[in-house]
């Protein structure tokens, strides 16, 4: 049996995380999200990110990303040339809106596959279920999974001393 804060020596703190996500842009969240899933992959023995899957999730976020900064740096030419550019931007701004939306689709199917592996390998190995919660799951997703990572020696703390308050009342 694997020690349960192999994976929390894998992350970095949360607040950490955040802040590393705002000065790189974001960039660090996709090189975060690579090294986490080696690592529950390893640990857990259950396959949460396939290299199509990052392909695909790395092509939508660059791209959209990519759209959006093109857009931007045109969207003037649509107030000088209204009938022939703006058409354009808002196309364009679908197509980058499009991309973005179904990049964070991918991130939270990714956060529910490493959802569903912890909670299989806690309830496995370490005999607790963790409790994830499914809407913070998809408001914060990679910032909610590493809380979720952090925190995992402090949930088996508290399981096993309920453990302990319950084994102890039922001996008397």
């Amino acid at each position: 049996m694997s020690d349960i804060s192999t994976l929390k020596k894998a992350t970095v703190p949360t607040p950490l995380l955040i802040l590393l996500a705002v000065v790189t842009a974001g960039l660090y969240l996709y090189v975060w999200m690579y090294r986490t899933s080696q690592t529950i992959e390893k640990v857990t023995g259950a396959k949460v990110l396939s290299e199509r899957f990052l392909i695909s999730y790395l092509t939508l976020g660059g791209m959209g990303g990519l759209v959006l900064t093109l857009v931007t740096n045109y969207a003037p030419l649509a107030v000088v040339y209204p009938d022939s550019v703006s058409v354009y931007v808002a196309f364009a701004l679908v197509i980058s809106y499009s991309m973005s939306l179904a990049a964070t689709l991918l991130a939270i199917a990714w956060c529910f596959h490493v959802r569903r592996a912890l909670r299989a390998y806690t309830l496995v190995q370490h005999h607790f279920e963790l409790r994830m919660n499914r809407v913070w799951s998809v408001l914060f997703i990679f910032y909610h999974v590493n809380y979720c990572l952090n925190d995992l020696p402090t949930a088996k703390q508290k399981h096993d001393k309920k453990q302990r308050s319950e084994n102890d009342t039922v001996a008397y």
